[in-house]
């Protein structure tokens, strides 16, 4: 019936592919397009995402309307809803909001079911493709209805670029119709917010701004509309209105239907009939973003190869290639999915280094600079060698059997292979499958691949980072300075090494001639580099509070000499204001931070705001203002993409003030941030969930990497200190391991081995801190409960703590080990003062102190107990997570 009384108004697919095609190109040095259509999409476009179409909720919501009448005895749901007989809140011709409206009353609640409906989905392929021809500036802005975040996510996954994301009326005004950057318009607001416009009074008409912006952009570009039904008057009484006048869709629009639809809504049948407005019949949204790519953009692959190379977009091939909801009978869909297959297969041997190594991320603290290097000498792999390493590489790290290779190398005994590339490959590899690896045996591996490539820097970092030995670790690090003395990324691996090998040491001699080697070094890096991005700034503030550690006017001296410098030359730079925060100087304001973010705004540099943004919410949270913590997180994602460091940042933030589901729902998107996966069990274990972090921890790839934050997390103390016996065999304790071992030993009453561990740093002002003060303390009080002279032996225990903590002149303990020395010396009422001012400034305070030894002779005073009571909240106002 359509292609009857419309057949004039049809057009193909191709029509529509030449239409879009016939653009100018506007740049002569990028080459950009200048479209001339923009596309509105509706919640047919997200069908084989996995989100139920308008219909389908239509077609369920009737369903329960009707059962839930008395009518079903007396007629079908068909006659039920007629005109004659349908409730009088009905509206058949916009189905969707009546019933929506019927079925949740309150906006909080229609917004819920929203966010419940859209909550995991992924975007399918025709989202790829979509933003592929963005990207390639055959579109430029994309209006929606739907409240879900697809197309901002496929940006996400298959693109560097950065949508501009407008969802509110109020913020529309400032997108300009001339800007290159891509621009997402949500017609009815975002399912984050409760504005969202889902009933038949909310979508009677557009905000007026947003009124305003559509037509603005219908003046210089046709539309394209793929997915949507026209059945809200908002949407369809403007698109009337514009088609009135010449001056607006000049380039036509071109209506979407889905091949085979029975009908179309009665306003949209009388929209058909005006000039300029046409129907092109499609398989689906899919299919003809797939269809339009394939001729537009000569068959180039919805994701480029940067994306296919890398080990993190397996799950999106996965999803987008095997999604069940998709019909492979389309040409192009069915012959892109297997190009894709077939790349992401390709790709295990052709971006080897890339792809596989987690160990170069791991080793490299900073990716400041990425240096050439020289061609190896040897000749390429042969096509033998070539396949042999692609089969093992695939069944390593493709079919999951890397314990199976691991052994196939051995047996081939690589180390007595010829000098060449495929030997270095196969060491290489065989180096990476071995998860743990002893001192001796990464000096095997490490020294024999520097001998065959010594200008590959990366095997004096990773050798580094896995020997368990600091003295190991820096010795590969000062060769590689040596060798690549003016590579200031070398430099700064070494400084960093240095800083954490002085502060975390167990044997602290000869410090003078660190001291020396760390200071000449972060001169040579400055030299090499002299701008603010450089971590030998931030490596410089260490130095100088290490090195001053015992005179505080020098070291501030030192501090506001460096602050005055970086802010004379990078006043708004992110890393001066992180400069500033590390120092905490006097200088740092508020007003500061948000200058920076007004220069950063003009200079719509998208990463640099992000850094601003994220010194702010450091700022707050030092001001103890979590409701403005709160503010700057809708602030910021009503605009921004989230990196995983700021999803990290506010998960521990929300964390910290005990929002325990909210930060497991932001962490849980951090699934191979190892850092994300060790709070994730943090809190499960404050929340007293030990099956389900049991469960969790059993489920993880590299449980060796979280086993001692695991053994602590459980209470099992026993295997902590088997653990660090282990290490203490082998090599020397860092200060952090000895203070760790020394707790579980101290849960396990054994306090002897307390005081022979501790004694050492106990007695040595240079080595000793307010923990170790505490826990030798600790030991000596309960390990003399039955001495005679027992009065006497507090007396002086006491007599200790306050010469060493409380009336030290040089240094000013942390009110955590205030809190402590206050518990030995047994002051209820500088124990209470001292733990509701912990708990004031970070609530999350309560789990980590409440299984001291040294508390636990208070724990019944109810004053104790009323401020270790768990106050877990969750946030009423829910922030953006994308």
């Amino acid at each position: 019936m359509i292609l009857k009384e419309l057949s004039h108004k049809r057009k193909t697919v191709a029509d529509l592919i030449r239409f879009i095609g016939n653009t100018s190109e506007n740049h002569e040095v990028t080459r950009i397009k200048a479209p001339n259509y923009s596309v509105l999409l509706g919640s047919g476009a997200s069908i084989t995402s996995g989100i139920r179409s308008g219909q389908n909720l239509i077609d369920i919501w009737k369903n329960e309307v009707y059962q839930e009448s008395d009518k079903t005895s007396e007629m079908t749901i068909e006659e039920f809803f007629s005109s004659t007989n349908a409730p009088d809140w009905y509206e058949e011709s916009n189905a969707y909001s009546a019933l929506f409206e019927n079925r949740y009353d309150l906006q909080r609640h229609r917004r819920i079911f929203v966010e419940h409906e859209v909550s995991g989905k992924t975007p399918s392929i025709g989202y790829a493709y979509l933003v592929k021809l963005i990207e390639q500036g055959f579109f430029n802005t994309v209006f929606t209805t739907n409240f879900d975040d697809l197309l901002n996510e496929a940006f996400y996954r298959f693109s560097k670029n950065r949508p501009i994301v407008c969802a509110h009326d109020s913020s529309i005004s400032g997108i300009s119709v001339t800007s290159t950057r891509p621009k997402i318009i949500k017609l009815h607001g975002d399912y984050l917010f409760d504005d969202i416009k889902t009933t038949l009074r909310e979508t009677e008409s557009l905000e007026m701004n947003m009124k305003m912006k559509f037509q603005e952009f219908a003046k210089d570009f046709g539309l394209i509309v793929v997915g949507y039904a026209g059945n809200d008057h908002s949407i369809m009484d403007i698109l009337t209105y514009l088609l009135q006048h010449e001056d607006y869709f000049k380039n036509g629009i071109y209506w979407c239907i889905r091949k085979g639809e029975r009908s179309i809504s009665a306003e949209l049948k009388k929209l058909l009939w005006r000039d300029r407005v046409f129907f092109v019949e499609i398989d689906g949204f899919d299919e003809l973003f797939a269809e339009i790519n394939h001729k537009l953009n000569n068959g180039a692959l919805p994701i480029d190869d940067a994306f296919l190379s890398r080990t993190h977009q397996e799950t999106i091939i996965k999803e987008l290639t095997e999604n069940d909801r998709l019909s492979l009978d389309n040409t192009f869909l069915a012959e892109d999915c297997k190009k894709l297959k077939d790349h992401y297969e390709d790709n295990f041997a052709n971006d080897f280094l890339e792809y596989i190594r987690k160990q170069k991320a791991d080793s490299s603290k900073n990716n400041e600079n990425k240096r050439a290097r020289k061609r190896l000498q040897f000749p390429k792999l042969t096509l033998e060698e070539q396949k042999e390493l692609n089969d093992l590489i695939s069944e390593a790290y493709g079919l999951r059997h890397p314990i199976a290779v691991l052994q196939k190398l051995q047996a081939k005994n690589v180390f007595d292979l010829e000098d060449g590339r495929f030997k270095i490959e196969l060491l290489e590899l065989e180096a990476d499958l071995q998860k743990e690896m002893k001192d001796e045996v990464v000096r095997k591996y490490f020294n024999e691949l520097i001998r065959l490539d010594p200008t590959n820097e990366r095997y004096y970092e990773i050798a580094a980072n896995r020997s368990s030995d600091a003295t190991q670790s820096l010795n590969y690090l000062s060769l590689a300075c040596e060798r690549f003395n003016n590579d200031y990324y070398i430099i700064n691996s070494y400084i960093s090494s240095l800083l954490d090998f002085w502060e975390d040491r167990v044997k602290q001699e000869n410090f003078s001639s660190i001291a020396k080697t760390i200071e000449d070094y972060i001169n040579k890096s400055l030299q090499l580099y002299p701008y603010i991005d450089n971590s030998a700034f931030s490596y410089r503030v260490r130095y100088i509070q290490l090195v001053y550690a015992d005179n505080r006017q020098k070291m501030q001296e030192g501090l506001d000499s460096l602050c005055n410098d970086v802010t004379t030359k990078y006043k708004y730079h992110p890393q001066t204001l992180y400069i500033l925060r590390l120092t905490k100087s006097k200088f740092l304001s508020e007003t500061w931070i948000k200058e920076s973010l007004d220069f950063y705004y003009k200079a719509d540099n998208d990463h640099f705001i992000e850094q601003v943004y994220i010194e702010l919410l450091h700022w707050y949270n030092s001001k103890n203002e979590f409701n403005k913590v709160l503010e700057t997180f809708v602030e910021f994602e009503k605009g921004y993409l989230c990196s995983d460091k700021y999803k990290y940042l506010k998960g521990k933030l929300l964390m910290a003030q005990e929002y325990f589901e909210d930060a497991l729902e932001v962490f849980r998107t951090l699934p191979n941030n190892p850092k994300a996966n060790e709070q994730i069990m943090t809190i499960m274990a404050y929340q007293k969930k030990n099956d389900e972090l049991t469960k969790f921890y059993n489920e993880l790839n590299n449980k060796g990497e979280y086993r001692e934050h695991y053994y602590s997390l459980i209470d099992n103390h026993q295997e902590l200190i088997d653990l660090y016996k282990e290490k203490s065999t082998t090599n020397s304790l860092t200060k952090s391991e000895v203070v760790a071992y020394a707790f579980s030993l101290l849960k396990m009453e054994d306090y002897d081995s307390v005081i022979s561990l501790l004694k050492p740093y106990y007695d040595n002002p240079q080595l000793t801190d307010g923990a170790i003060i505490v826990n030798y303390q600790c030991a000596n009080l309960n390990r003399d409960r039955n001495a005679v002279d027992r009065k006497t032996i507090i007396g002086k225990i006491k007599a200790k703590i306050k010469e060493k903590i409380f009336d030290n002149k040089y240094i000013d303990y942390s009110d955590f080990e205030k809190f402590g020395a206050a518990c030995i010396i047994g002051d209820m009422n500088e124990i209470v003062s001292y733990l509701n001012k912990l708990i004031k400034v970070t609530p999350l305070d309560k789990y980590v102190v409440s299984g001291w030894p040294v508390l636990a002779p208070y724990l019944g005073d109810s004053r104790i107990q009323r401020l270790l009571a768990p106050s877990e909240k969750t946030l009423k106002l829910k922030t953006q997570e994308k």
